[in-house]
């Protein structure tokens, strides 16, 4: 179930763990970037933490949520992922962080309670979504100005608004007419 299974398996919701395999067999060929003791322990944590929970259960009583229980894998996954995927075809590499980054975003803007399929697709027939907002149009019976789902892209666009005045300002503390306080 830690793998494969479709609501929180780790293949399934970082398909670039699947290169994990391939980096320590690189390292030991002497073909990667990250040396073969360094990626030997990024494996062999990633599976006594699978071992862990595999065996103490938290996945079937609580399901609902999700991956957070394998979190502290991916560190380590994409540690040992490097190798194999800078040894990949570009446009396989990018297609693949391009799935991952779908997969992901997908997950963290609807966090439904299906499988990281029902997540994607929501995502991409329903558009971008915050979690509190999509909580907010559930709790139209108590407020009934909120029948309709709001959109998340003006809060998307305050933030990019927010994100260009972080990096355009250069001294956000200097006074308009450029002496110092």
């Amino acid at each position: 179930m830690l793998f494969v299974d479709p609501r929180f398996g780790v293949f399934v919701a970082m398909p670039l763990s699947i290169l994990a395999f391939f980096g320590p067999w690189l390292a030991w060929r002497g073909k990667g970037p990250v040396p073969f003791r360094e990626s030997a322990v990024a494996i062999a944590l990633s599976l006594a933490l699978i071992v862990f929970f595999a065996t103490v259960q938290y996945t079937r009583l609580q399901w609902v949520t999700g991956i957070r229980y394998l979190a502290p894998l991916f560190p380590f996954l994409f540690l040992a992922a490097v190798p194999g995927l800078l040894r990949l075809p570009k446009i396989l590499g990018f297609l693949l962080i391009t799935l991952s980054v779908v997969i992901n975003w997908s997950i963290a803007m609807v966090r439904g309670q299906g499988s990281v399929f029902d997540n994607v697709k929501r995502a991409m027939l329903e558009g971008f979504q915050l979690p509190w907002l999509t909580v907010l149009s559930k709790m139209s019976a108590y407020l009934p100005s909120l029948s309709t789902a709001p959109s998340a892209l003006p809060w998307f666009a305050l933030l990019a608004v927010m994100v260009a005045f972080v990096w355009r300002v250069r001294q956000p503390w200097q006074r308009v007419s450029g002496e110092p306080e």
